[in-house]
């Protein structure tokens, strides 16, 4: 999934002030009580802290929050890894007047924030939507964490003086780990893709790589591999092996439809970067997470990863299929998905949002398996209408 927009500059990243080094002057100092209420909200060791007076507190409070940082006093930010929608904001500002309109800017941030877990993860979006946007005099905050209340009373409490701003730390920020130290994607049981294809071939630095799809079906058709570099003959070489497991003569279109999406779903993870909001976490196009290379070969992907992987097997399988290029979520942002033809009628699959991402708790979904336009359309789904087919059959729904 082409994701949010996220800041590529690289952060100078420091742990917090000690919880007692307050800011000089009688007010608590941001980082402070951010640091506080990140210790006890267990914001571990994955977060990242960000502070008044760094280039990256400043872009960051414009394009997340919508705050002009000549408008705040003092401010720190405490967002997790991971994928994670776990955040501790708080600013100071020069009157109440002014930390009142930040607080219903953070309100508003909310439900962005929100929106960037429709489909994609959806403890982490009740998580947010939970969370709490509050001012207390000069201060406005915003608390997206497992026991928002809990932050609030205590926050609130700093703020009045009724409770010291105890002496703690969260842990310092490390950087996310490079391709090569990445954990291996795991299935949505929370096993290993132990019988994916090992990647086999090391593209030369000076190389520039792009995944064929045409000529990948042109080598699957005629068994001629001879036009095909590394990456898209191991991409061949991975859809055959897998196609071969997973199909067979006797299958109907619709069987060999629904293997493929699961299998997919179990051997693949959402890119966990694409949901991150941090400012080094925009995602690395060398992952390839955007074709089936990073989907079948290092099992990591983005929605276009998802749906040109299922694009490409249903094409070699002989099922008329489209991908459909739109948006997803009332934010706007790039999404991809598919349609398929059985028995001459169409129907829409999101594999990406069949997935669950992060929350391995949970099995493989087909709430976007075979369904109509009209519910793609309630659920948040938006494509030019006039260039995609309509899909209204239910026959091939899925009934489990």
């Amino acid at each position: 999934m082409l994701r949010k927009k996220i800041l590529s500059a690289a952060l100078p990243l420091l742990l917090l002030a000690a919880c007692g080094k307050a800011a000089e002057g009688p007010l608590p100092g941001c980082a402070a009580l951010a640091s506080c209420l990140g210790a006890q909200q267990d914001l571990g060791a994955d977060s990242i802290a960000l502070y008044a007076g760094s280039p990256d507190y400043e872009t960051c409070l414009e394009l997340y929050y919508r705050l002009s940082p000549g408008t705040t006093e003092d401010g720190a930010v405490i967002q997790a890894g991971d994928a994670g929608a776990e955040e501790i904001a708080v600013f100071r500002l020069p009157d109440e007047t002014q930390s009142e309109a930040a607080r219903q800017a953070l309100e508003d941030y909310l439900l962005r924030r929100a929106e960037d877990f429709v489909g994609y993860a959806p403890a982490q979006e009740t998580m947010v939507r939970h969370g709490v946007a509050l001012r207390s005099g000069r201060y406005a905050a915003v608390l997206i964490c497992p026991d928002p209340k809990a932050a609030e009373k205590r926050l609130l409490a700093m703020l009045s003086g009724s409770e010291p701003v105890p002496e703690e730390t969260i842990a310092p920020y490390s950087p996310a780990p490079s391709p090569t130290e990445t954990a291996a994607p795991q299935r949505a049981d929370g096993t290993e893709p132990s019988d994916l294809p090992e990647p086999s071939y090391t593209e030369p630095e000076s190389a520039v790589w792009s995944y064929d799809h045409d000529a990948i079906l042109l080598a699957w058709n005629s068994g001629d591999e001879s036009g095909l570099d590394g990456k898209n003959a191991e991409i061949l070489h991975a859809v055959r092996a897998i196609l071969s497991e997973l199909t067979g003569s006797g299958m109907t279109d619709y069987e060999k439809e629904l293997a493929v999406h699961d299998f997919i779903i179990r051997s693949t993870q959402y890119d966990h970067a694409e949901l991150e909001h941090r400012p080094d976490s925009a995602g690395n196009p060398d992952l390839d997470n955007s074709n089936p290379y990073g989907a079948l070969i290092r099992g990591r992907a983005i929605c276009l990863g998802y749906s040109s992987t299922f694009q490409l097997m249903m094409d070699c399988l002989g099922i008329e299929c489209i991908t459909v290029h739109g948006q997803g979520n009332r934010t706007l942002d790039e999404h991809a998905w598919n349609m398929v033809r059985l028995d001459g009628d169409w129907y829409c699959v999101d594999v990406t949002w069949d997935d669950p991402a992060g929350e391995p708790q949970l099995s493989i979904l087909h709430k976007y398996f075979n369904v109509t336009s009209d519910f793609l359309r309630q659920t948040r789904h938006y494509w030019d209408e006039e260039t995609v087919p309509e899909a209204t059959a239910t026959v091939y729904a899925y009934r489990g």
